[in-house]
């Protein structure tokens, strides 16, 4: 129960700081400004496979597979694209 708190604990903070940095996307230099936000997108996502598994993290690997990262990072090649 304590280690499911810790663990709740810890993902709510790690979301808090994707939304908290988001704004500063807008700094990065457009070119490289594509890479930072398919990278944002894929470790959230894996962030949510962690709260997925809750405790069973521990002895299970929270992972994308290739197609789930290709997916988001095209998602974002997309909206870039469409963006200029």
């Amino acid at each position: 129960p304590n280690m499911n708190r810790f663990l709740q604990f810890q993902i709510d903070r790690a979301k808090s700081y994707y939304d908290l940095s988001a704004p500063l996307a807008r700094r990065v230099d457009k070119e490289s400004r594509a890479s930072l936000e398919a990278m944002t997108k894929i470790y959230r996502a894996v962030l949510t496979k962690i709260e997925t598994l809750g405790p069973k993290v521990f002895k299970e690997r929270a992972r994308l597979s290739k197609l789930e990262k290709l997916s988001l990072a095209g998602q974002t090649a997309l909206s870039n694209l469409r963006a200029r």
